[in-house]
């Protein structure tokens, strides 16, 4: 009876060592997927009724783990669990008007990080930059007064987030490798 007893606690050492391996090696099988935003531009759209904000996000989404797509984005406010936000496809070419007759934001399609991940596994290590662009159904006011978060899905279906701050992200014009700013 004592041998029983003395044996099976070290029967459950060696599962949980070889459990604990188990789960190392599966998670080194898994994306591990860090959304980045850099920063945001907000802006009012006129004369739609129902899409009133313009919601541009200059992000990265970096990866430490497995290989992975991402196929579904998500732009989240806090405070408005029922505010719709959908990713409208970036033009050819994007010009968007700045306040204080300074001059336009010009962005083009190739800049687009679903461009650039959603087909072309973001490898381990990697960082791919782009742009996203939303329009919701709140105020450009409401949107740029709250905070949300920026949401990724990578191919397992997990989803990762990146928290966004309520006001502007960055005053200037940064240059960001990789991306024109005319």
């Amino acid at each position: 009876m004592s041998c029983s007893v003395v044996f099976f606690p070290c029967h459950i050492q060696v599962w949980h060592e070889e459990h604990r391996s188990f789960l190392i090696e599966k998670k080194k099988e898994e994306p591990l997927l860090i959304p980045v935003v850099f920063d945001k531009i907000i802006g009012k759209i006129e004369g739609d009724p129902i899409l009133h904000s313009s919601v541009l996000l200059r992000v990265a989404v970096k990866n430490t783990g497995a290989p992975s797509v991402v196929n579904n984005w998500q732009l989240l406010i806090d405070g408005y669990p029922q505010a719709r936000c959908g990713r409208v496809k970036i033009p050819d070419t994007l010009t968007l008007p700045r306040e204080r007759n300074q001059p336009p934001y010009v962005f083009h399609s190739d800049q687009a990080i679903y461009e650039k991940v959603e087909t072309s596994p973001i490898a381990t290590g990697a960082g791919p930059r782009g742009i996203i662009w939303f329009s919701c159904d709140l105020s450009s006011d409401v949107v740029r007064n709250s905070s949300g978060r920026f949401r990724v899905q990578d191919v397992n279906g997990t989803w990762w987030e990146a928290k966004i701050v309520a006001g502007p992200l960055q005053q200037n014009q940064p240059y960001y490798p990789g991306m024109d700013n005319h």
